[in-house]
C-alpha cells in the first residue's frame, strides 16, 4: 500500500494509530451502551459496523477516504471485544469461565496478528 499510493511511513503510522484511536473509542463508547439495547444487538451492529466500513476502505481511491473507513470499522471493532467477552463469561460454565475467556483473549491477538 505504502508503495502504490506513495505514502511515507510518518502517513502509514497515521493510518494505523487512527485505527487504534477507532478501536479505544468503541471500547469506551460503544461497549457501555450494550447494557441499555443488549448485548446481542450491539453485537450485530459493530459487527454489521465492522464488516461494511473494512469493505468501504478497501474501495476507497485516496488516503483520507481509506483512514475516515478504517476508523470507523475500528470503532465497531472496538466494541466487539468487550461484548464478546461479556457474553462468553455469562454463558460459560462455571468451572470451565477462566479457561474460556482467556482463550478468547488469545484468539483475539492471534487474530489481530494474522490481520
Amino acid at each position: 500500500m505504502m508503495e502504490e499510493w506513495d505514502l511515507t511511513s510518518i502517513q502509514a503510522g497515521t493510518v494505523g494509530s487512527n485505527s487504534l484511536y477507532g478501536m479505544m473509542m468503541g471500547a469506551l463508547i460503544l461497549a457501555p451502551i450494550t447494557d441499555k439495547f443488549g448485548r446481542k444487538n450491539v453485537l450485530v451492529i459493530c459487527m454489521i459496523l465492522f464488516s461494511v466500513f473494512t469493505l468501504g476502505a478497501w474501495l476507497e481511491p485516496n488516503l483520507t477516504c481509506f483512514t475516515v473507513m478504517r476508523f470507523i470499522a475500528a470503532i465497531g471493532k472496538g466494541s466487539l471485544m468487550p461484548n464478546v467477552i461479556s457474553l462468553m463469561t455469562e454463558y460459560s460454565p462455571k468451572q470451565n469461565r477462566a479457561i474460556i475467556v482467556a482463550a478468547m483473549y488469545c484468539d483475539y491477538s492471534i487474530g489481530g496478528i494474522m490481520e
